[in-house]
């Protein structure tokens, strides 16, 4: 019973695909969080990587956020994060043959490179130019040959100058043309920092997760509230694309019941009737992207 479930709802995602292929959807300027062990563990030759990304631009995923997980205490990121260890201790940069083989299999796709870190490191500004000079790595043409950089530091509970001052040298290294975007919580950020960082970066994806709200209602308006914030904060130049929930249950912050992509596209909806200036959505994160939320996906949110 389960395999004929299975294959009813991969056939759905078949069929929904092709409708929307047909016609012009709605939302298509989207981004996902793919798994750090995609870059560290798969080989190109496997096929495995292109009937992801085939299946990545049939949901309308332009943005491929590649996760290469934190840097260390000085800024630094190990060559284990993007690259595989051959023999004699030497190692193979992974991470620009996805880049390379991404822009072969949909050329309107980015390929981002997705570094973290604790807000602490963030903070310490002696490591600020050994950060930005990977991420200047990461778009080389000699480098990783990434389209631009996402960053993600947490948690930051409230306006943070510091962490501000490293966007802007890590924008001062990747250069104007590259894609540069960051991931922020809800709430915690006053309208005057929001529109601050919106001058360095290009996109802003909020996180509509781990609210602890388990009353679908509530959790609708929070987000839809939060989607009108930024978007009145932000300047024009840049995209707001809120990320939706994706994941299993764990944790009592994480509870997929409230927060889904039904409700949060019911969210940005509502955020959108009011005036809100959405460029398209994320989704965190493709690593738990059942078929079921494919459908959802589709359903709810492309259109």
């Amino acid at each position: 019973m389960f395999k004929k479930t299975l294959f009813l709802s991969a056939v759905l995602v078949f069929v929904l695909s092709l409708v929307t292929l047909s016609f012009a959807a709605t939302w298509v300027e989207n981004g996902t969080y793919l798994p750090a062990a995609w870059i560290r563990d798969f080989e190109p030759s496997e096929g495995f990587w292109e009937e992801q990304m085939i299946e990545l631009e049939s949901l309308y995923f332009k943005y491929q956020f590649c996760n290469l997980t934190e840097f260390d205490d000085q800024g630094n990121m190990s060559i284990a994060r993007y690259s595989a260890r051959l023999p004699g201790n030497k190692w193979e940069n992974i991470l620009v043959q996805w880049c390379d083989l991404s822009h072969q299999v949909n050329p309107d796709a980015l390929a981002i490179g997705w570094v973290n870190g604790n807000i602490s490191l963030a903070e310490n500004v002696s490591a600020h130019q050994n950060m930005a000079d990977f991420c200047a790595f990461l778009v080389a043409e000699d480098g990783c040959r990434c389209d631009g950089v996402h960053i993600d530091f947490e948690p930051v509970r409230q306006d943070n100058p510091t962490y501000l001052q490293l966007m802007q040298t890590m924008r001062a290294s990747i250069g104007p043309d590259k894609h540069f975007s960051v991931a922020l919580p809800l709430l915690t950020l006053s309208a005057d920092y929001i529109h601050d960082i919106s001058l360095v970066v290009d996109q802003i994806g909020i996180m509509c997760y781990a609210t602890g709200i388990n009353d679908s209602g509530d959790y609708i308006a929070m987000i839809s509230s939060e989607v009108a914030r930024f978007s009145a904060a932000m300047d024009p130049s840049c995209e707001l694309s809120p990320i939706m929930p994706n994941y299993t249950m764990y944790g009592y912050m994480h509870n997929p019941q409230t927060e889904n992509i039904i409700n949060c596209s019911a969210a940005f909806d509502q955020a959108i009737g009011e005036g809100a200036n959405v460029h398209g959505a994320g989704l965190w994160w493709w690593y738990e992207f059942y078929e079921e939320d494919k459908v959802d996906w589709l359903t709810y949110w492309v259109r």
